[in-house]
C-alpha cells in the first residue's frame, strides 16, 4: 500500500511505497526530500533534510492548511487567476520597431538628398576643383572673348 504526501518544496502530491519511508524521494521536478514519521507517531512528513525538525513539521503542517483552503473552493479563483496571467505578452515591441524603421528610413533619405553636411551623399556638381561654377542659363566670357 502506497502512502500520498506532498512535496515540500512545490506542494503536489507524491505518492510512494511504504518501505520508502526514511529515505531520499524525489518529486515531479526531481528534486529530493525525505519522507519521517511525526515524533508523537501520527502520521508522516516529508522536509528537505534527513534530520527533519520542529521546523520542518511547522512548514509542512502550514502547507497541508494552505493545501486544504485550495480545495475547499478558494483553488478556483487562484486557478482563475493563473490562466488570466497565461496570455499577457509586452505590449509596444511593434510599435517600437515601427518607430525605428522609420529613424532609419529618414536618416537614409536625408543622407541620399545631400540633407546632412559632411557626409557628401547626394553632391550633384557641387564644389569641384576649387571653381564656383556658373549659375545654369548664364554664359561666363572672359575679358580675352569680349574684346
Amino acid at each position: 500500500m502506497g502512502i500520498t504526501i506532498y512535496s515540500p518544496f512545490s506542494g503536489r502530491e507524491v505518492k510512494i511505497r511504504d518501505n520508502d519511508l526514511g529515505k531520499a524521494v524525489k518529486d515531479e521536478e526531481g528534486r529530493l526530500f525525505y519522507v519521517l514519521e511525526r515524533p508523537d507517531g501520527s502520521g508522516y512528513y516529508a522536509a528537505p533534510t534527513r534530520a527533519g525538525g520542529e521546523k520542518d513539521i511547522a512548514s509542512y503542517d502550514r502547507m497541508l492548511e494552505k493545501q486544504n483552503r485550495a480545495k475547499t473552493g478558494s483553488g478556483s479563483a487562484q486557478a482563475a487567476a493563473y490562466v488570466s496571467n497565461v496570455g499577457k505578452k509586452k505590449k509596444g515591441g511593434l510599435v517600437k520597431l515601427i518607430i525605428i524603421l522609420a529613424i532609419i528610413g529618414g536618416l537614409v533619405w536625408a543622407y541620399m538628398n545631400g540633407m546632412i553636411p559632411g557626409l557628401g551623399g547626394g553632391d550633384k556638381g557641387g564644389d569641384k576643383g576649387g571653381e564656383t561654377p556658373a549659375p545654369s542659363g548664364m554664359i561666363l566670357h572672359t575679358p580675352a572673348e569680349l574684346a
